[in-house]
């Protein structure tokens, strides 16, 4: 497949240079766009960024020297993406528990399938960015699954950009899970320079965890979430 679109470029640096950022900034796309629904640390332009880049360094190293190891660029790529990936790692504020491991990791991948790009592979760029949607989404929904078979005493922890109704919103989010709560707790705080909500929830064991991860996602999707942690005990 790589050698035959290779081919109909007719050997046209030019062309294949477009042809290869063009995959990339696509590629880039698919992978950024779960992250920018589910509010990411970094969302769909840091990971366009990060492939089309990766893929720039892939081309200087192959056609911008007239000789020298080509994958002497790209190799820094591999070592020095991993800087960008830990900016998107925080620990929590509540518990020792840290998030942004997973859009650290999909900020690397996208260095990977940038490089991929810039290389020819193009097969290996498409497959492993299929992959790594279906990761992302399909497996997302038989990781809560799994989690559900067990009870738990389990607490919510958020922090939220305020803005009006936004606890009525909350509340209609519970009624349509039918999740029990034993505790809720809100207070304004300051985060960043903006006014938000602290909410803090705890909910009987009968609670299903399914609704649950529900109950997340639809935070997650519908309001500006600055922090947000589901625990169990």
């Amino acid at each position: 497949m790589d050698a035959w679109i290779d081919s109909v470029l007719n050997n046209s640096v030019e062309l294949t240079v477009l042809v290869r950022i063009v995959l990339a900034i696509v590629l880039g796309f698919v992978l950024g766009i779960e992250r920018e629904l589910y509010k990411r640390p970094a969302g769909l332009r840091t990971h366009i960024l990060v492939c089309v880049a990766s893929c720039l360094i892939m081309l200087v190293s192959m056609y911008g020297f007239d000789e020298g190891d080509p994958a002497r660029l790209a190799a820094q790529v591999v070592s020095g993406v991993g800087f960008l990936g830990a900016g998107a790692i925080m620990r929590e504020d509540k518990g020792n528990g840290i998030k942004g491991i997973t859009t650290a990791a999909t900020i690397w991948m996208s260095a990977m399938i940038g490089l991929a790009c810039g290389n020819g592979f193009y097969f290996g760029a498409v497959v492993v960015t299929v992959s790594a949607l279906v990761i992302l989404t399909i497996l997302r929904s038989f990781e809560m699954k799994i989690a559900a078979s067990s009870k738990y005493k389990s607490r919510v922890f958020m922090i939220i950009k305020e803005k009006e109704n936004m606890m009525i919103d909350v509340r209609s989010y519970l009624q349509e899970g039918n999740l029990q709560v034993s505790d809720i707790d809100t207070r304004v705080v300051g985060f960043d320079g903006e006014k938000a909500i602290r909410v803090s929830i705890t909910f009987e064991r009968e609670s299903s965890l399914n609704s649950l991860y529900e109950f997340v996602e639809k935070i997650e999707k519908n309001h500006e979430v600055y922090e947000i942690k589901l625990s169990h005990e």
